[in-house]
């Protein structure tokens, strides 16, 4: 299964393999994991997934309440 977000790289990859050759499909697959792993790494992906934001270590949260 692919994700909606993904189906028009998923459908470019297959039109690669099937009209050019499965190598060069491969090698632009290989750049899109490359790029998901560098979110992965500087930890985006998750935030990105789940709609939440993971602020850098070291960060203050501010936090005021009104009495």
């Amino acid at each position: 299964g692919v994700n909606i977000e993904d189906c028009k790289a998923v459908s470019k990859l297959i039109g690669i393999k099937i009209f050019v050759t499965e190598f060069l499909a491969y090698s632009h697959m290989g750049k899109m994991v490359a790029v998901r792993n560098e979110l992965i790494k500087n930890g985006l992906l998750d935030s990105y997934l789940n709609g939440t934001y993971s602020l850098p270590p070291g960060s203050d949260i501010l936090i005021h309440f009104c009495i």
